[in-house]
């Protein structure tokens, strides 16, 4: 009875991991073969590279393209804190750093500088069955900062401009919300991409103020 509740939970996991795409990279070739059969294992669509600056080659050749990256920490040349700062500088990817470091502070620092998780090696089947976990978490919190970002464009424009409201919506909504989430967006950005409406410099510094946005 227990192993075939065993089965099942098993199939279910590999139905929420089945055709998301991972990439694994780790200088370690046993390690990367070893985490690559346990990631196909539960049908997920795996790339595995053994160096970091491969891996952003990679990211931007497929423009993001994948669900989650899954990198080493400490590798020669361009470690994995610098890989997930190059990734998430450009990319809104999870990134989850693995390590046989159990360092309390070094997972934090990892953490702080933008990954989903930290796992400590050597990985177990549980942490790969759950990795879709992050990619659910990932696409909620961005859904959840695109209403919040709505919000303030609206609110910016129904005070100063509330015939332009329509027009700007339909061309350039997608573009100025993404500058509102970028967290190195300016004001000076944010005027370039709603030039057309006329609106100032000040007036957006002040909105953002009022939102606590800077």
């Amino acid at each position: 009875m227990e192993e075939k509740t065993h089965v099942m939970q098993s199939s279910n996991i590999n139905a929420l991991s089945t055709g998301l795409h991972v990439l694994v990279v780790d200088h370690d070739s046993t390690c990367l073969k070893i985490v690559e059969r346990m990631l196909q294992a539960c049908n997920y669509e795996v790339v595995g590279v053994s160096h970091a600056m491969e891996a952003l080659d990679i990211v931007r050749t497929r423009n993001g393209g994948f669900d989650i990256i899954l990198v080493e920490l400490h590798m020669p040349v361009t470690n994995g804190l610098d890989l997930l700062t190059y990734i998430r500088r450009e990319f809104m990817l999870s990134v989850i750093v693995m390590s046989s470091d159990h360092k309390q502070e070094v997972a934090n620092k990892c953490l702080e500088k933008g990954a989903s998780f930290y796992i400590t090696k050597p990985l177990s089947m549980v942490d790969i069955e759950t990795l879709w976990q992050f990619v659910f978490l990932e696409k909620h919190s961005k859904r959840k900062a695109s209403e919040m970002g709505m919000k303030v464009i609206k609110k910016i424009f129904l005070q100063y401009h509330p015939s332009l409201i329509a027009e700007v919506f339909a061309f350039k909504s997608v573009q100025i919300i993404l500058l509102f989430l970028d967290l190195d967006a300016t004001p000076s950005k944010i005027l370039e991409a709603m030039s057309e409406t006329g609106l100032s410099r000040a007036h957006i510094v002040s909105h953002l103020q009022v939102c606590h946005l800077v």
